[in-house]
C-alpha cells in the first residue's frame, strides 16, 4: 500500500515537472518568435504579413525617403513623426496588395510562376560591380533583401498586369475589386482596414 502511494506521488510529481518544462519551452519559443519578428502584423486571406518583413520594408522605404526625396534632418520632429507613420501605413498597405497579387498569380500561372519571376528579377544591373553599394546607399538593403522586398513584388505585379491585359481586362479595376473582396485582419495596433485600404486608427 505504501509502495503504491509512493509510486502515485512520483507519477504526479513527474507529470507536474513535465508540464512545467513544457510551459517554459512554449514561453521561450513565443519569446524567441516575438524577438525575431516572426509574428503577423496582418492576415490577408489566411496569408501572414510578418512583423519582420514589414519592419524591413518600412525601414527601407524610410531610408529611401531620406536619401532620394528629402533631407529629413531639416524637418521638425512633428513632421518627421507624421512622415514616418505615413511611410509605415503605405508600406503595410502595399504589402497587403502584394499578397493579393501573389495569390492571383499562383492561380493563373501555377508552377511557372517561380521561373517567370526569377527571369524578370535577373536584371543586368545586378552584375555591375558597384550596384550592391548603390542599393545599400539608396535603400539600406543588401542585394538579396533588395530582390526579395523590391524586385520580386515588382516582377509579380508586372506579370499580373500583363496577364490581366491579355484577358482584355483592367489591372486597376482588378486591384480595387481584390482589395474590396479580401479578408484582412490587422494586428498592428496603430492601423485598421476600412474594407479597401490601411488607415490610421
Amino acid at each position: 500500500m505504501e509502495k503504491e502511494k509512493s509510486e502515485n506521488k512520483f507519477i504526479k510529481k513527474r507529470g507536474f515537472y513535465a508540464a512545467l518544462v513544457l510551459m517554459v519551452i512554449i514561453g521561450l519559443t513565443i519569446f524567441y518568435i516575438i524577438q525575431i519578428g516572426y509574428y503577423p502584423v496582418a492576415v490577408v486571406n489566411s496569408n501572414f504579413v510578418s512583423a519582420k518583413s514589414f519592419s524591413n520594408a518600412a525601414s527601407s522605404a524610410h531610408h529611401y525617403y531620406t536619401k532620394a526625396i528629402q533631407s529629413i534632418e531639416d524637418e521638425s520632429e512633428e513632421v518627421k513623426f507624421k512622415v514616418n507613420n505615413e511611410i509605415r501605413r503605405a508600406t503595410l498597405d502595399k504589402m497587403i496588395e502584394n499578397v493579393l497579387i501573389k495569390k492571383e498569380l499562383s492561380k493563373r500561372l501555377g508552377s511557372d510562376l517561380a521561373q517567370l519571376v526569377a527571369r524578370k528579377t535577373d536584371i543586368p544591373q545586378l552584375k555591375e560591380p558597384n550596384f550592391d553599394d548603390a542599393v545599400f546607399n539608396l535603400y539600406g538593403l543588401s542585394i538579396l533583401e533588395f530582390k526579395k522586398l523590391v524586385l520580386v513584388p515588382q516582377a509579380r505585379e508586372e506579370l499580373l498586369f500583363d496577364s490581366i491585359r491579355e484577358d482584355k481586362d483592367d489591372f486597376s479595376k482588378w486591384i480595387k475589386e481584390a482589395r474590396e473582396n479580401a479578408s484582412v485582419i490587422i494586428l498592428a495596433p496603430e492601423f485598421s482596414w476600412d474594407g479597401e485600404k490601411i488607415i490610421f486608427k
